[in-house]
């Protein structure tokens, strides 16, 4: 809990402090934050409802099979391919279970009305601001059968691509839940790439969900929701950009960080031929009619589900 609490606070002041330095912007900045630290609900959630994959795992049968079918190697493609397979499952798993706290009445009311308190207030504060049930659903039923799967299906788990599973995840889902736009550079830091994939899921996708409750149930991408007739990728209370909008905006970075190296670094190395160089193409990245080929990959990317 106070490694959720930390991360929490640290990518909130992170994504504030962009915002004041215009480099990143809320998707509606005419409706206000209203949380700004830690939610008592949350450490009540992870309190009340860490315990469903512990009473699992730790049974005596459980554990003894768990620790002699770990296989912990650090093979980065394995993990990599592993993290993938695991956010696809978990979104479809989500999706289901998500549909059904909407669809069924009562759970939405006595349930699921817990996380949708934030609405176009939302940010990173209100990722795990939910009912403990939901929790034990959505979230820590899927992970407890990740390692009943390593263990009775598959017959080993790597404890290295599990862990980077649930730290991938969790870096996703505050992304989810920030409210901000998204520049390319930050949705390939915050996904670990995933953001290439056709049909992703950005900020905007699941904060129409939180402004129209009925639309994108899925998480991570648009696929489920496609499928199901539940997809929404424009709201009246986010300003859509044009390319020429899009493309300045994935672009301040560049000019923030030219700006930064030409201010602090000396003027010895300023003007040393590798600094120069870099400090000339981003000046030259800050120009829009100069940077067609970073427009072709950032629409590639903002198509689909943007």
């Amino acid at each position: 809990m106070m490694v959720s609490a930390t991360v929490e606070t640290l990518t909130h002041r992170t994504l504030k402090w962009l915002e004041q330095r215009g480099v990143i912007e809320r998707l509606s900045p005419q409706i206000p934050e209203t949380q700004h630290s830690f939610q008592a609900q949350t450490a009540l959630t992870f309190l009340t409802s860490s315990w469903f994959v512990l009473l699992i795992v730790m049974h005596p049968a459980v554990l003894s099979r768990l620790l002699a079918l770990a296989k912990p190697r650090f093979d980065v493609l394995e993990i990599a391919y592993s993290c993938y397979v695991g956010v696809v499952a978990h979104d479809l798993w989500f999706f289901l279970i998500h549909s059904q706290l909407h669809r069924i009445k009562w759970l939405y009311r006595w349930v699921h009305i817990t996380h949708h308190r934030n609405m176009g207030d939302l940010n990173v504060f209100g990722t795990a601001d939910m009912d403990p049930f939901e929790a034990v659903a959505m979230v820590f039923s899927f992970y407890a059968a990740t390692l009943l799967w390593g263990a009775y299906v598959v017959g080993s788990w790597n404890p290295w691509a599990y862990t980077a599973l649930i730290l991938l995840e969790a870096n996703m889902n505050m992304m989810g839940h920030c409210g901000y736009r998204q520049p390319l550079w930050l949705a390939m830091i915050q996904s670990w790439g995933i953001c290439l994939t056709p049909g992703v899921a950005h900020a905007k996708t699941h904060y129409i969900h939180h402004l129209d409750p009925r639309m994108n149930r899925a998480l991570y991408f648009s696929w489920w929701d496609r499928l199901a007739g539940s997809w929404r990728d424009k709201h009246p209370a986010i300003r859509e950009f044009t390319p020429a909008e899009q493309l300045e905006y994935e672009l301040r970075a560049f000019r923030m960080l030219a700006g930064v190296m030409a201010k602090w670094l000396p003027p010895k190395y300023t003007s040393s031929t590798p600094v120069a160089a870099l400090l000339k193409a981003a000046k030259r990245l800050a120009q829009p009619a100069q940077s067609l080929l970073l427009l072709a990959s950032v629409a590639s990317c903002h198509a689909a589900p943007a």
